[in-house]
């Protein structure tokens, strides 16, 4: 898509759509990625098991699954116990447990660089598209 833009446009929007359109990519990628995340935050307090851990030091929590085996969770926060949610068939992969207002807000942040990363894909589009019709 550069060349041809670079042959029947100029040199500098192709270079311009080489640079930017990975990077809009990647942005919206990285929103997605992190969505995933955050879906996993929403759906293992309300479908999964909640059980307490207890601190074992900076950020580095301990709880027992259903199993009996102690197993260590990486989550913020500097109280004695934190809440941590599983998924019953994967007991070793926990989220903290957070209020509905803390999930909220970061979902609609990632849905935020989601829109950018889009927004910037468009904006890239746009230009070649601008581009070859001035041809």
């Amino acid at each position: 898509m550069a060349v041809p833009l670079g042959v029947v446009e100029s040199v500098s929007r192709a270079v311009a759509f080489l640079v930017f359109t990975p990077i809009a990519v990647g942005i919206a990628a990285f929103g997605v990625a992190a969505l995933s995340m955050q879906y996993r935050e929403w759906t293992y307090p309300r479908y999964g098991i909640t059980v307490e851990a207890v601190r074992r030091g900076p950020k580095d929590y301990a709880y027992t699954d259903l199993h009996g085996v102690v197993r260590g969770a990486y989550v913020s926060g500097s109280a004695p116990t934190v809440k941590v949610a599983y998924h019953p068939r994967n007991p070793a992969d926990p989220v903290q447990a957070k209020s509905w207002i803390a999930k909220a807000t970061g979902t609609l942040a990632l849905l935020a660089v989601i829109a950018v990363g889009l927004a910037f894909l468009a904006l890239t589009v746009s230009m070649a598209v601008d581009g070859f019709r001035r041809a």
